[in-house]
């Protein structure tokens, strides 16, 4: 079984929000695997069950804020009597440029609370994610809690896309095809007009 958990924050206020592109990687792979997702209070969050490549596969958006998603993803490796490994987290990274993705198999958190709550609770690192770049700029707090420009949307609806791919690589056993495909540097003209990060 694998468990893949989209972060973000609850309410109507967070929708489209840079620090919110977890859950729609989450919401884009229900809508490939056609399942709907419905509230949990035993995981904390919205889940939905599936299977991919003959795998059993949980999709959750925990509904704990972004800073307690440690909580759900606890929460649903126990119930499901999974290790830390069979987790997959998809989150935003504001050292990436708008709409680049980077793949990784383990790792620091980087800064990112979400992610950071997660390996406090787990006490482990060594799960794969898959990261999507929102880009930089001025107050941090503001910047990921703002909604993504007009002219951005084209490079996030990509991306989101291109994350869901990833994820579906990963759940099959493709990770280093994942990290081949989707961690190579994007075209400079893709992204000069974006705000920046490092890549």
């Amino acid at each position: 079984m694998k468990i893949v958990i989209g972060l973000g924050n609850p309410g109507n206020e967070y929708i489209r929000t840079r620090h919110n592109v977890g859950f729609e990687v989450i919401d884009c792979l229900a809508d490939k695997l056609d399942v709907k997702l419905s509230s949990s209070s035993r995981l904390f969050g919205e889940s939905a069950g599936v299977s991919l490549s003959r795998k059993k596969i949980v999709l959750l958006k925990p509904h704990t804020f972004m800073n307690n998603s440690g909580r759900s993803a606890v929460s649903a490796l126990n119930w499901f009597k999974c290790r830390s490994s069979d987790l997959i987290v998809v989150l935003d990274d504001a050292c990436l440029s708008v709409g680049n993705i980077r793949v990784r198999s383990g790792g620091s958190s980087a800064g990112h609370k979400g992610l950071q709550s997660i390996i406090d609770c787990l006490g482990d690192s060594d799960f794969p994610r898959v990261r999507i770049g929102i880009g930089g700029s001025g107050n941090m707090m503001n910047h990921v809690l703002s909604k993504f420009r007009k002219e951005e949307a084209g490079f996030i609806g990509e991306a989101v896309s291109k994350a869901a791919e990833a994820v579906e690589m990963i759940i099959r056993g493709d990770m280093q095809k994942a990290m081949d495909k989707f961690n190579r540097k994007e075209k400079k003209d893709q992204n000069e007009d974006m705000p920046g990060g490092a890549d």
